[in-house]
């Protein structure tokens, strides 16, 4: 798999419930408006699609199969690592993945956030600076998902209510939320915390930067492309194709990098704040090692 790019500003605005910010009014209000609840996601290239980190990593090392495998292999090896580090012996293999997540390791699993502060922290952390070239590299995105997709996008809420309680390792298996490799998930904790707050178990970031994820389970799929405009009212019914609507994009130029930077110190959005964990680099070391020697 070659990692694809959007070509330009007219395949994003077909594609998206779409925006482009050039002016600063209409930054100012993009920042204060008042929307209906969104999960928000940010980028800091408009051209980069929505790969998940093990999409890149297999294209990366020139793998053409599936990584469903070796992503269950991981949790496997990962297991130990993460019971060392948690102070519970409740868990799931979505714990086992958020942990994965939180500690730089190759996964199915995207970030999202609540607070759209957040998703902007993201849009601007190694960001390239201004060129001035009026191209999709001169800007960064914010991606959003409406909240009341939720249900659209998983049915873990109705497994949750179904299953024995208190869900263990094993839960993922048997009620195929994330082995099944279907269809995206929504990983949000108020989800599966029915007695253990699982995912803020595993991931010590999720509350700083009210975070949830959404696993998109495709070896090629962009998280994007299985939100291609189609729903329920939209359809014929004889399809296997999933109706998740469109996603939301602003492409917000980077000429006002240095004024959002100042917004976020404002909204106490810095490095420290965002990443409390002090563990991360000893362990996302301990854990890529281990998942180095994984084969696919």
């Amino acid at each position: 798999m070659s990692l694809r790019k959007w070509l330009s500003f007219k395949d994003k605005e077909n594609w998206f419930e779409y925006q482009k910010i050039d002016d600063i009014d209409t930054l100012l209000k993009f920042i204060v408006e008042t929307r209906q609840p969104m999960f928000y996601r940010g980028l800091c290239d408009a051209s980069y699609k929505q790969y998940n980190s093990i999409q890149r990593y297999c294209d990366e090392k020139g793998y053409k199969g599936s990584f469903h495998e070796y992503e269950q292999r991981l949790i496997e090896v990962a297991e130990p690592i993460f019971i060392n580090h948690t102070s519970s012996g409740s868990y799931n293999e979505l714990s086992v993945l958020s942990f994965l997540q939180h500690y730089g390791c190759w996964t199915p699993i995207l970030d999202f956030s609540t607070d759209l502060s957040t998703a902007l922290f993201f849009a601007l952390d190694g960001v390239a600076a201004y060129k001035e070239k009026n191209d999709l590299s001169d800007y960064v995105s914010i991606y959003a998902v409406t909240q009341k997709q939720q249900q659209d996008l998983s049915n873990m809420q109705d497994i949750i209510n179904h299953c024995q309680a208190p869900i263990d390792k094993r839960s993922l298996a048997t009620y195929k939320m994330a082995v099944g490799w279907n269809t995206p998930v929504e990983l949000c904790d108020q989800f599966v915390c029915n007695s253990y707050n699982y995912l803020k178990l595993a991931n010590k970031n999720i509350l700083a930067q009210k975070g949830l994820f959404i696993l998109n389970p495709s070896n090629n799929k962009t998280l994007e492309e299985w939100f291609d405009g189609r729903t329920f009212e939209k359809c014929d019914y004889n399809t296997d194709r999933l109706f998740y609507g469109k996603m939301f994009c602003w492409d917000i130029n980077k000429k006002f990098i240095r004024l959002l930077k100042i917004y976020l110190v404002l909204k106490r959005k810095t490095q420290k704040t965002i990443y409390p964990d002090k563990e991360r680099n000893a362990i996302q070391k301990e854990l890529r090692d281990l998942a180095e020697k994984i084969t696919f």
